[in-house]
């Protein structure tokens, strides 16, 4: 009975397989049920997969850059280990126990772990928790030894350059290892399924850098001194005459501008504390200038031109001989003692009285710039510019055709060729040079001696070399000594600034073998709007090479033996809104050319102006190279 139950069941079972196997209803269920698991496995390795990789390339560029910005600091070998990066970190015991009980090396240990975690953290773009290890941390990513940080290791080499020499070198080295949290974990242990956390390599990295010390810097600064560093920069108006002294030093004025500028510049250089990767071989050198500047005697301005083909000229002064009182007038006076009087003509032209002046340009020019007779240029319009009106006949001393001759005509007519003036940049050598024209400091040239109105003091100096390290605060008072006075000519500050800046430091330590580093020599030249009474002159001499000149020079200074550091040439036009109007186009592309595109600045306020002192005054380093291999 039990049997043919048992075999009625097994038909009945037999039945209902081949009913089953028959019929076709729901099998594509079944079958995405029994691949459903592949799908997921698939789905894992696209989604975590490509995260993974993805994270990991970004780990390794977080690591050459940290490998880049290690070599840069290069905090383990360079002068001042415990500059300000490095001061500021907060070490505990442990650490300060890791790095062997010495308190700097801790510090200099956290800095460079502060480095590399900071690009890390960058370029991974996530979070992470450098404290905590656990495999079930709430964090996306952490460090898989975060008591120690990432690996990385800082040390010196030498190596034979192409030239058979031995370069010194730096390196560093970076790992960083994370532990990443997968997206799909599904169990901890076995099956189809990614662990809580997977552990992504950036693989070492190595950068390699010349171990150069700071480049030492020279600054000549050629600044604009003229009365219109009186005006203010938010308008373009001058301070009161009646109060300049109190306005001297006024915020809104240019000059005061100018020296507070130079404040923080000299604190950028020859700072009162040594700074890191800062040369205390710094120097900066400072040439005031007007029509003219001082090169050597504190009382006299020059005008550094060569003397081109001599002329003798006649001349006449609309002025008398004496005054009312019957003493000799201040005019007739400086002439006398200049030796220029030839004649004095009563009644010469229009009822009016005249000096006659006879002799070689270059005699006349001095003689027109001594003191009072300044104002023979012409160029002011106030009411002794026309009395002392510098004038020439058109044919001969009995024609009364008088026609304006300023001092720029004489000027133009005596130095018409500038080849001998170029010609004299590749003799600059650091010393003071004999020019023809040299005459006192006076209202064209920093300094009337009206000191109670303001103007400049003729017993004040406007050129000083050197100021050094430790030296910021005598710069301070040199500049804040030092008052504007007189019309502009850039190119006769920017000749002696060239010059001056050829004056070699005579610290034997400072030389390029001891160094192992050339200087880099920057002429910085500063204007507050285009040249007066010889309003083409720099122009000229632009266009002539005069800038191709004073680099070449310059860099006759350079050390072969090491890298080159180019001479600069920057001018940075400073001023008010306005100031486009009172610097013809014309004369900013001859700027332009003459020191490059990327050496021309514009500053309409203090900010402005701190920030293009900042960018010439820049030095470039070597960033240094990537490897994935140890450099011998």
């Amino acid at each position: 009975m039990k049997a043919k139950n048992i075999s009625k069941d097994s038909c009945k079972f037999m039945q209902l397989v081949k009913q089953f196997y028959s019929d076709q209803q729901g099998v594509y269920m079944i079958m995405t049920g029994l691949l459903s698991f592949i799908l997921l496995g698939v789905i894992a390795l696209a989604v975590d997969g490509s995260g993974i990789l993805l994270d990991k390339a970004r780990l390794q560029y977080g690591t050459e850059q940290a490998a880049l910005a290690l070599v840069a600091e290069n905090n383990n070998y360079r002068v001042n280990k415990e500059h300000s990066d490095v001061a500021r970190q907060n070490v505990s015991a442990e650490e300060i126990k890791r790095a062997g009980n010495d308190v700097t090396t801790a510090k200099q240990e956290k800095r460079n772990q502060e480095i590399i975690q900071g690009f890390v953290k960058n370029y991974l773009r996530t979070p992470y928790d450098n404290t905590d290890n656990r495999i079930d941390s709430s964090a996306a990513v952490t460090l898989e030894k975060p008591e120690k940080g990432f690996e990385y290791e800082c040390h010196p080499i030498e190596v034979k350059n192409a030239k058979g020499g031995i370069e010194k070198m730096a390196t560093c080295g970076v790992t960083a290892v994370v532990l990443r949290r997968s997206w799909l974990y599904l169990k901890e242990n076995g099956g189809l399924s990614f662990d809580k956390r997977v552990k992504i390599d950036s693989g070492l990295t190595y950068a390699v850098k010349k171990r150069d010390k700071p480049v030492p810097v020279d600054l000549m600064l050629v600044a604009d001194f003229s009365g219109s560093m009186y005006e203010k920069v938010i308008d373009g108006k001058y301070i009161d005459a009646k109060d300049r002294t109190k306005g001297n030093r006024d915020p809104r004025v240019k000059v005061q501008i100018l020296r507070e500028v130079v404040d923080v510049v000299a604190q950028e250089l020859i700072p009162d504390k040594e700074k890191a990767n800062l040369s205390p071989y710094n120097r900066i050198g400072v040439v005031a200038y007007g029509f003219g500047a001082q090169q050597g005697s504190t009382r006299y301005c020059t005008l550094p031109f060569i003397e081109g083909v001599p002329q003798k000229k006649i001349v006449y002064v609309r002025d008398t001989k004496l005054d009312s009182r019957g003493n000799q007038t201040n005019a007739w006076k400086n002439l006398t003692h200049s030796g220029q009087v030839g004649d004095y003509i009563e009644k010469f032209h229009d009822g009016g009285n005249a000096i006659r002046m006879q002799g070689y340009t270059q005699k006349l020019i001095n003689a027109m710039l001594y003191n009072e007779v300044a104002s023979f240029t012409g160029g002011s319009g106030n009411t002794r510019n026309v009395i002392y009106k510098l004038q020439q006949v058109e044919n001969d001393d009995r024609t009364p055709a008088w026609k304006d001759w300023p001092l720029s005509f004489i000027f133009n007519s005596y130095y018409h060729k500038q080849e001998k003036t170029l010609d004299s940049i590749d003799t600059f050598d650091g010393t003071f040079k004999n020019y023809g024209i040299q005459f006192p400091k006076n209202g064209h040239c920093l300094g009337s001696g009206e000191i109670d109105k303001g103007d400049g003091d003729p017993n004040t100096p406007s050129t000083h070399i050197w100021f050094a390290k430790k030296q910021a605060a005598d710069l301070h008072n040199f500049l804040y000594k030092l008052k504007p006075e007189g019309n502009t000519l850039s190119s006769s500050g920017m000749l002696i600034g060239a010059n001056l800046l050829m004056n070699k430091h005579t610290d034997p330590l400072a030389q390029p073998d001891k160094l192992e580093a050339n200087t880099q020599r920057i002429l910085m030249v500063l204007s507050d709007g285009k040249d007066t009474i010889l309003p083409d002159l720099t122009q000229e001499l632009q266009e002539k090479g005069m800038c191709d000149r004073i680099r070449k020079r310059l860099d006759t200074l350079q050390d072969d033996k090491f890298k080159k550091m180019p001479a600069r040439i920057a001018f940075v036009l400073f001023g008010n809104p306005k100031l486009a109007d009172q610097f013809p186009a014309d004369k900013k592309q001859s700027w332009v050319k003459c020191v490059g595109p990327e050496n021309f600045y514009e500053a309409k306020d203090k900010d402005e102006l701190v920030k293009s002192f900042k960018k010439i005054i820049a030095v470039e380093e070597e960033v240094g190279t990537i490897s994935n291999k140890k450099p011998q």
